[in-house]
This record gives C-alpha cells, sequence and structure tokens, in this order.
C-alpha cells in the first residue's frame, strides 16, 4: 500500500500544519458514514430550531396589528363571500351571530335576508354596528329587501329586533 500525502503536506515539508483539533478529529473517525449521519442530524435540528423561531417572531408580528375580538351571540356581522368573479360582491349582506363555537373564534351566522345559516371563522367577517336611527334602519330594510332571495318574514322578525335595540338604548 502507497501512502499518500496531500501536496500542502509535501510543500510543507512532510509536516501537517493544521490545528491540532483538526487532527485530532480526523484520526478519530472511524467510520465516514457514522460521522456524515451524525453532521446531517446536527445540521438539520438547527435548520428545525431556526425555522421555528423565524415561525415564531412572523407570528408575533402578524398579530400586533390582530384585533382581540371574540364572538358574541347577537354581534352584527358580514361575511367575506368567496367571489369566482371579479364583479362579485366581496362581502355579503348583514348575518346575525345566532351560535358561539370554537372558544369565540367560530359562530354560525344567519343570513338576515333570506335566513340561511353558515359556519364562519372570525378572520372572515367584518363586525357592523347596529343601525342607530329610523332613518338606518329604512335603509336596511330596502337593502335586505332588494336581495332576489329574500325572505321577507325573516328581514321583519330582524327589523323588529333592531326596532327592540334602538329603543331600549
Amino acid at each position: 500500500m502507497r501512502f499518500v500525502i496531500s501536496p500542502y503536506v509535501y510543500w510543507q515539508g512532510g509536516y501537517d500544519l493544521s490545528f491540532p483539533v483538526i487532527r485530532d478529529y480526523a484520526t478519530l473517525i472511524t467510520n465516514i458514514n457514522e460521522e456524515r449521519s451524525a453532521l446531517f442530524n446536527h445540521v438539520r435540528e438547527r435548520i428545525f430550531q431556526e425555522s421555528w423561531e423565524k415561525a415564531a417572531r412572523e407570528a408575533t408580528k402578524h398579530n400586533l396589528h390582530r384585533r382581540h375580538r371574540l364572538f358574541e351571540k347577537g354581534d352584527l356581522v358580514i361575511v367575506r363571500a368567496i367571489a369566482k368573479d371579479r364583479n362579485e360582491p366581496r362581502w355579503s349582506l348583514p348575518h346575525r351571530v345566532i351560535l358561539v363555537l370554537r372558544n369565540g373564534n367560530g359562530a354560525r351566522v344567519e343570513d338576515l335576508s333570506t335566513g340561511k345559516i353558515v359556519d364562519t371563522h372570525i378572520s372572515n367577517v367584518k363586525f357592523l354596528h347596529c343601525p342607530d336611527n329610523e332613518i338606518q334602519i329604512n335603509e336596511w330594510i330596502e337593502e335586505l329587501s332588494a336581495n332576489e332571495n329574500a325572505n321577507q318574514d325573516c328581514i321583519r322578525r330582524t327589523m323588529d329586533l333592531l326596532h327592540l335595540e334602538h329603543t331600549s338604548v
């Protein structure tokens, strides 16, 4: 077996001038595959740790401007519509929360014009204020009645509730 020395060692007069730690590490290698897999696992764990830390920083940054509001029964909301066309409205007509789900982050809401009930998440809604006066209530009645699938009984019941809330405030 022929002993091969690197050009670096050859030019240094046959002496290995690398750091002692590196020289010791090179002599300790018993199984190359063990070393590679240990290095791979170490790098993998570091990448996972760095990615989790970055995700935590991003989540903290995004939550700075988040409103800390949860659903309550009776809230008025508009629900984000999944628009298939750019010309379709992105938000629905008003809905009322009839049941709170998932620790206040989810709700079952009823469409005020049609009476249709859907489940939604807080990220897909905007909260509304109740109409303050008779003019606003009449505008709501007109908007809700203009819907082609409008249920007049549902609209009447909703407006009765709005009248009651308006007179009690």
